[in-house]
């Protein structure tokens, strides 16, 4: 065991003189390539009105058509997120095409979330409008907003 600590300690010393040169051949090189770039341009660009600009260019492409997420159950494309999460409902639902919040957590822990208990209790109730029961409608509201937020902090 000492022989280790004795080996770490020639190291910790021995690299102490080799770092310096590395710093200061570095700084060198550093200095001399500034040194050649003596011709710095400062563009003046104004980037409200260039955003502006691309913001109206990307609109213009849509041709007035702002896609938006499915409103009804019909609109749902199987090969989409919409469609993934219909099949995950289609799995837990009860007899009346509804599941309750017990359900959804213990559906959602499983497929995973950063969120707590509460937290997802809170979107369940503000998006079902305190009903027990959640459609299929309302659980892809639910996860689009969980999923939004799950995360979010990283």
């Amino acid at each position: 065991m000492i022989n280790y600590i004795l080996i770490l300690t020639f190291i910790n010393l021995f690299s102490c003189f080799i770092i310096p040169p590395r710093i200061t051949k570095s700084t060198k090189l550093f200095n001399n390539i500034n040194k050649n770039n003596t011709d710095i341009k400062i563009i003046n660009l104004d980037f409200k009105k260039f955003i502006t600009e691309y913001d109206a260019l990307q609109i213009n492409k849509l041709n007035g058509k702002i896609p938006l997420p499915p409103q009804t159950e019909e609109e749902i494309e199987d090969d989409s997120f919409e469609g993934y999460l219909k099949r995950n409902f289609l799995l837990i639902k009860n007899n009346n095409n509804a599941i309750n919040f017990d359900t959804f957590y213990k559906w959602r822990t499983t497929i995973g979330t950063l969120l707590t208990k509460e937290e997802i209790s809170y979107i369940y109730n503000k998006i079902t409008n305190e009903n027990e029961y959640c459609n299929l409608m309302n659980f892809i509201t639910i996860n689009k907003i969980i999923d939004e937020n799950d995360g979010a902090d990283f």
